[in-house]
């Protein structure tokens, strides 16, 4: 059964420091991504997502613990995805800085970030209301 969700889009709110620092995630993260995505089930992803754009990661110890970037683009926007937590460290506030900072960076190009989430997803779309994102439609 197909699910259905919701285009959010908008300026994200920036993040005081106080988590770990950010790295750029390559080819050599893709395990790590793949194992975070099997156990988030987001929806699509594949080896190769990070070649769209820019991904962020936050590693905890040897643990990829949360990730975001760049998958989109369209004139003048650009997509935040991949906005994953490991079940371990949710509540951390890891997504929040991910995504301030992926949309720091959309920002700094002149662009209007958005995103997409499952409607069922009500964690993740309150977070993207607290961050500054407006639903802007219903897509299935």
């Amino acid at each position: 059964m197909a699910k259905t969700g919701e285009q959010m889009i908008g300026a994200v709110s920036d993040v005081a420091a106080g988590t770990p620092g950010t790295i750029v995630l390559g080819p050599d993260d893709v395990p790590a991504m793949m194992e975070l995505a099997e156990l988030t089930k987001p929806g699509p992803s594949s080896a190769r997502t990070y070649e769209l754009g820019t991904f962020l990661g936050i590693r905890v110890g040897n643990q990829l613990a949360a990730m975001a970037g760049e998958r989109m683009k369209l004139d003048g926007y650009s997509e935040i995805a991949a906005v994953w937590t490991h079940p371990s460290n949710r509540g951390r506030g890891y997504a929040q800085a991910l995504l301030s900072a992926v949309s720091r960076m959309i920002a700094a190009r002149g662009e209007t970030p958005f995103l997409h989430v499952f409607s069922d997803n009500a964690p993740a779309i309150a977070l993207y209301h607290r961050m500054g994102l407006a639903s802007a439609a219903v897509c299935m």
